[in-house]
């Protein structure tokens, strides 16, 4: 752990639980590395399989990614977003998302779109 973020740690949480939280970083540090390492793969492969915005069709569905979990978005060509379903406090609400595309370079979530779906059978 670096000093910085020790000494910072020291000034929010106090010495006794600074060390604690010291100790339990370099007690898992290699592990923590390893992980970081395997979701930066995960993410490459991910970017690589994408679809690019321009072989998008719009109304046609794709299976894809998106960090906060819907897996399934429409592609609107008139805005040029995707378009999913999301429920919210007993709500149905449909959202844009942009393609990773526009977003790659920011914190913004975007959809990684990596395989169009030729069929939706829907069963309610």
């Amino acid at each position: 752990m670096k000093k910085e973020h020790y000494d910072k740690l020291v000034t929010l949480i106090g010495k006794e639980k600074a060390d604690a939280v010291k100790e339990n970083f370099e007690k898992h540090k290699e592990e923590l590395r390893l992980q970081g390492i395997k979701e930066h793969e995960r993410l490459e492969r991910m970017v690589n399989a994408m679809i690019p915005k321009k072989d998008m069709v719009g109304g046609e569905y794709y299976n894809g990614h998106r960090w906060r979990g819907k897996h399934v978005a429409m592609w609107d060509a008139e805005k040029k977003v995707f378009l999913t379903i999301n429920y919210t406090m007993g709500n149905f609400y449909v959202e844009e998302v942009q393609h990773f595309e526009d977003v790659a370079e920011t914190r913004i979530d975007g959809f990684i779109p990596f395989e169009k779906i030729n069929q939706i059978n829907l069963h309610i």
